[in-house]
């Protein structure tokens, strides 16, 4: 394995177009991630890109809304897994909603990562609302490693 890929795989962009293993994962694991309904809420997964170069891969994860206490970034058997405990914010007694189209809520996203990655080195910064998660390639690594978001 040459490159970080998601441990679920969610390629949505047009199943149609794509192979049959993308039409067959967005067939079956299309509506558990996208609109899972919670009470008045829906539960999303954010979106990542991941871009490689010589030295590391970048995990960008588009979670706007959240603040760097929400994140928890964890490497467990070659698995990375970025988890946010973010809650959703209701109305109050007096005040409800009419209409709602966002909301904060929890959600857990974990990668493969490949043999080469420097586990300890794992860095985050979230700035706004982009979690980037640099992962760099040098010496392989096992163990349990928590990464602090900057």
């Amino acid at each position: 394995m040459s490159n970080i890929f998601p441990v679920s795989r969610f390629n949505l962009a047009n199943p149609i177009s794509g192979d049959f293993e993308t039409l067959i994962d967005a067939f079956f694991n299309t509506p558990l991630r996208n609109s899972r309904s919670e009470g008045d809420s829906f539960y999303s997964v954010p979106r990542a890109n991941i871009s490689k170069d010589n030295e590391l891969y970048t995990i960008h994860l588009a979670a706007p809304g959240y603040s760097r206490e929400d994140f928890e970034i964890t490497v467990e058997n070659n698995t990375l897994t970025i988890s946010c405990s973010g809650e959703s914010h209701g109305g109050t007694p007096t005040n409800t909603y009419t209409t709602r189209e966002y909301s904060y809520t929890s959600f857990s996203r974990s990668w493969a990562l490949p043999k080469g990655v420097s586990v300890d080195n794992i860095s985050a910064r979230y700035d706004a609302g982009i979690l980037a998660v640099a992962v760099p390639t040098s010496a392989v690594e096992d163990g349990t490693v928590t990464v602090n978001v900057e």
